[in-house]
């Protein structure tokens, strides 16, 4: 029997997380030279030490949480997490990444927390073929397809005004897949059911474990998913 597998998002839940989203904003110095952990292009990994500006808390409004939304999420994906959750992830196998430590700012102290970073090759984990992708025209209220081989060729697909979307979700079924990961398009974080039942255990708190289903649509946003999970009663945004 195939592992069920959960999309890890951060929560949206004000009463959860606070009211500042993302819950956190990087202070740079302008005499400093900051490391770049977000730069896709990248072959190899990062040197084990690396400049990366303080991270402060969005107080009084942002909730401190196990798992933070914040402003440093590029592609690959950058991932800020407590020792807790860290302790629960370092338990499995996951997609090649980097960890790096990052200095939380919060009422006027240092807290020690990690920048869970992915490398380029988690891409490999789409099963391109049976995918289906679309451009929305969000203005015109329509859909056009394309289709795209690989990764690459999903970028260099023209957008023609249009916003480039997964239609169908589908992950390849003749490799082993690890426990957590990232899948992109569309920008997600999955991890197995044995780590949402940790996560659960645990009481990891900033997260939404939303279950995933092979087809998947996704031009629906990931907010989306998270607030009908959250809140169930929510009607959706107004066309008004």
């Amino acid at each position: 029997m195939k592992d069920r597998l959960f999309i890890l998002t951060n929560s949206v839940n004000p009463k959860a997380v606070g009211t500042k989203q993302p819950q956190v904003e990087a202070i740079y110095s302008e005499d400093v030279t900051y490391t770049s952990i977000g730069d896709h292009i990248l072959e190899k990994l990062h040197p084990a030490e690396v400049i990366l500006p303080k991270i402060k808390l969005k107080t009084p409004n942002a909730i401190l949480t196990d798992y933070i939304s914040n402003n440093l999420t590029v592609y690959p994906f950058q991932i800020l997490i407590s020792e807790k959750t860290l302790s629960i992830l370092k338990k499995y196998t996951g997609a090649p990444h980097q960890i790096f430590n990052a200095n939380l700012i919060y009422t006027k102290r240092s807290i020690r927390y990690y920048i869970l970073h992915y490398l380029p090759s988690t891409v490999s984990y789409i099963d391109f073929q049976r995918s289906q992708f679309v451009r929305v025209y969000w203005n015109e209220k329509r859909t056009e397809s394309f289709s795209a081989k690989n990764y690459q060729e999903f970028v260099n697909t023209p957008g023609f005004g249009g916003a480039k979307q997964v239609k169908a979700l589908y992950l390849k079924t003749n490799i082993l897949l690890p426990d957590f990961f990232p899948v992109s398009p569309p920008g997600i974080f999955l991890v197995n059911e044995d780590i949402a039942n940790a996560i659960n255990q645990e009481n990891v708190t900033g997260v939404c474990l939303i279950p995933f289903e092979e087809g998947e649509d996704f031009t629906a946003s990931i907010f989306e998913k998270t607030m009908r999970i959250e809140n169930p009663t929510w009607k959706g945004f107004s066309n008004a």
